[in-house]
């Protein structure tokens, strides 16, 4: 598990098969970036179901928040959803094989 998880070129990978962000490399770079950096430390350091809860629906609302100059995407409720199913899927395979 260890480094690799905290690859951002990893999750980059798995967001660039998302619908929404075809076309979109910087959102792409953007959201792995903020997600390798905030938020997989957040959820690695929860230490209950609800803190972890709370960390996704932290990301989920950054994920769907509205675009601006800093942040060149925005997914719909549903891409959000859908894309952090495939990262949780990803970090559930990581910590099985670690």
């Amino acid at each position: 598990m260890g480094n690799f998880m905290f690859d951002q070129s990893f999750w980059e990978e798995i967001a660039n098969n998302m619908p929404e962000l075809v076309g979109n490399p910087d959102g792409i770079e953007l959201l792995a970036y903020r997600f390798v950096g905030s938020y997989l430390p957040a959820l690695l350091s929860a230490r209950t179901k609800e803190a972890t809860d709370h960390v996704w629906l932290a990301y989920w609302t950054y994920l769907n928040a509205r675009e601006s100059k800093r942040k060149p995407f925005r997914l719909s409720q549903q891409g959000a959803d859908q894309l952090i199913g495939e990262f949780q899927k990803a970090l559930a395979n990581l910590s099985e094989s670690a």
